[in-house]
């Protein structure tokens, strides 16, 4: 099984795959939008009253946990641009593991200006459609697009995400995550890796989203000549360790 998930999940991050339909974003207005994702995304009292209860729970280990997001260039113009790997290695959060496992959940949260662009061993590892070189003017003309008129960190700064609703068992699990990005949560369904390394609890997955489905418009020049595609790859590693409130 977990060898046709891995296929799954190589295919879906060819740019090749379409996103699922989704109805038109519903945006939070942009003054209560953005206090909200100001707000710390975290419930840590939520967490600390279950290890308090003896649950079992876990905290992110940011060193070795990172998301890694695949944009696709598109246009007529589209050999004059590159494809981009940006790696996420800002993460915090919490996972509880219930006895129940429908009863279990996770808070993760993202910073998205700790985003980098087009690390050149990320790119190495990407394969050959990142096979390009951009120039260190480029990666950061990327990242202020990314960060400026695309994704308006400044007035969204976080990507949050809600797990609830898990189903299965380990080495493959399915859950259901409420993932909020600019003003817009979007739910999804997707299988989750899930195995120990010792005492360390480790997710990694894969999925598919359309930067439109969250209002954002994707980066265009020249008219459209020169874009973003709207789809975009995201795979992800979390390594998460026992915790106990201080």
């Amino acid at each position: 099984m977990s060898r046709a998930w891995y296929l799954s999940a190589a295919l879906l991050l060819t740019g090749c795959a379409s996103a699922p339909e989704a109805p038109p974003p519903t945006r939070v207005p942009g003054d209560v939008a953005a206090a909200a994702s100001a707000r710390p995304a975290v419930p840590e009292a939520l967490y600390r009253d279950a290890a308090a209860r003896g649950q079992a729970v876990y905290r992110l280990i940011p060193a070795r946990s990172q998301v890694r997001i695949y944009s696709y260039r598109g246009g007529p113009l589209a050999r004059f641009g590159h494809n981009h790997v940006i790696v996420g290695r800002g993460l915090d959060g919490f996972i509880l593991l219930a006895e129940e496992i429908t009863a279990a959940r996770s808070d993760l949260v993202l910073r998205l200006d700790s985003l980098e662009v087009d690390p050149t061993a990320e790119r190495r590892r990407a394969g050959p459609a990142f096979a390009s070189e951009p120039t260190s003017g480029d990666m950061q003309g990327t990242r202020d697009n990314m960060l400026g008129p695309v994704l308006e960190a400044q007035r969204y700064p976080l990507l949050a995400i809600e797990v609830h609703g898990i189903a299965g068992a380990p080495p493959v699990i399915e859950v259901k995550a409420h993932i909020r990005l600019h003003g817009v949560t979007r739910t999804r369904h997707l299988p989750v890796l899930a195995h120990w390394e010792g005492k360390t609890l480790v997710l990694q997955g894969a999925l598919l989203i359309r930067q439109s489905d969250f209002g954002i418009t994707p980066y265009s020049a020249l008219g459209g000549a020169l874009r973003v595609n709207d789809g975009i790859g995201v795979s992800f590693r979390l390594a998460a360790a026992p915790w106990r409130a201080p």
